[in-house]
């Protein structure tokens, strides 16, 4: 899975930039309680598009 994937971060509070990931990592927190997918996606697409990011991560 790894070897197909375009990109990946071994530890993402480490690799990714720290706005990004502070402002991620409470969704993620949420998610893992709620595992409520398309809230988190929109919740994660609106960050995305807030902050630059480039079409896929």
């Amino acid at each position: 899975m790894l070897s197909e994937a375009d990109g990946f971060s071994q530890f993402f509070d480490r690799d990714a930039e720290e706005t990004f990931a502070s402002a991620v990592k409470p969704i993620l927190d949420e998610f893992m309680v709620s595992g409520d997918v398309d809230t988190t996606s929109l919740r994660l697409e609106q960050i995305r598009n807030k902050q630059g990011r480039p079409d896929s991560l």
